[in-house]
């Protein structure tokens, strides 16, 4: 009697033990439906559904256990909201360069640690025309991640990933003596004093010293390449040297006209010109030959030479005769340039 009732308490409490091992399967298995179906993209009032996906019929087979089991639903709540960001309120985008050839630059305003990460990229950013579109996107890599990414790392989304922007503002080549302003003018014309002024040290020789006196600005003429690769303004300088020689008493000042150019000078609509300040051109002159002293025992002056041109005409003859080829020349000049 005592052996029957030891055998039925050992399979009571295999059949329990049993049970408990099944509950705690279906539990993890609820669990991890749970898990799987609430993983992602919930927000607030959303509907969750969860369902069992249990063999019942092997549980009973095999264990002589039935279960019952049917969908529940649970409504999401609780959730803290998410804070949004709209990245192009920290992004300045302005459009630099000439027309055909412009360019696009993307400046980050913020010191945000998200910058650091995520970029911002441009579908172009060379070669634009004036009134083209540029799309600028938000942590372009990331794709559709990008809220998913910014959530889980910074705590905030963005609301905006991608924006159009239109090019505006691209100057053009100077092609037009009236296209420079006065002050544009007087700008190139002093910095180019101070070159042709610098330059003249070069050449003193023989403890000859060579000194401006004065200077003029008599012309302009502006140089549009042909095939749109870029400009030259040039000025025409009158300049008044006063040549020392070592001897006392033999000074004498004379009269060269020298010709300075500025490259790829640009005009903007509201007729401002920008260009390279510091990139002077002193190329296009001759050699002027003068003499001074008195006659030594070979029976010659001392003779030597500095840049530049004996009358205006012949400035603008030689430039036009350089350049004609490749540009198209508008010239303000008084003199004809044969």
């Amino acid at each position: 009697m005592n052996e029957e009732v030891t055998k039925k308490d050992s399979s009571v409490k295999k059949k329990l033990l049993m049970l408990i091992i099944i509950a705690i399967a279906v539990v993890a298995v609820a669990l991890v439906a749970l898990l799987v179906i609430g993983a992602t993209g919930l927000s607030n009032g959303d509907e969750v559904t969860l369902t069992w996906n249990i063999d019942a019929d092997y549980l009973k087979n095999n264990y002589g256990v039935r279960v019952k089991s049917s969908e529940q639903k649970f409504e999401v709540k609780d959730l803290k909201k998410l804070d949004t960001f709209d990245p192009f309120e920290d992004l300045e985008v302005t459009f630099t360069g000439v027309n055909c050839k412009g360019e696009a630059n993307l400046k980050v305003k913020s010191k945000d640690e998200i910058y650091d990460n995520v970029i911002f990229t441009a579908d172009k950013d060379e070669k634009l025309s004036e009134g083209d579109t540029v799309t600028v996107t938000f942590g372009s890599s990331l794709g559709d991640k990008i809220g998913e990414h910014c959530a889980e790392n910074y705590g905030k989304a963005p609301s905006e990933t991608t924006k159009e922007y239109k090019v505006e503002g691209l100057g053009e080549y100077v092609s037009s003596v009236s296209h420079l302003s006065d002050t544009t003018l007087n700008d190139m014309y002093e910095k180019a004093v101070k070159a042709c002024e610098k330059e003249l040290k070069k050449w003193e020789f023989a403890g000859t010293k060579l000194a401006l006196e004065s200077s003029e600005h008599v012309g302009t003429m502006v140089m549009n390449n042909k095939e749109g690769n870029g400009n030259k303004v040039n000025l025409f300088i009158k300049l008044d040297v006063k040549i020392t020689p070592p001897e006392e008493g033999n000074e004498k000042t004379i009269t060269v006209y020298r010709s300075a150019n500025y490259k790829n000078v640009v005009v903007y609509g509201d007729n401002e010109c920008t260009y390279n300040a510091k990139d002077i051109g002193l190329n296009y002159n001759e050699l002027v030959e003068y003499t001074v002293g008195e006659k030594f025992s070979g029976g010659s002056f001392h003779k030597f030479s500095m840049p530049g041109f004996e009358s205006l005409e012949e400035a603008a003859a030689y430039v036009t005769e350089k350049c004609q080829d490749e540009y198209d020349i508008d010239s303000n000049l008084t003199v004809a340039a044969e």
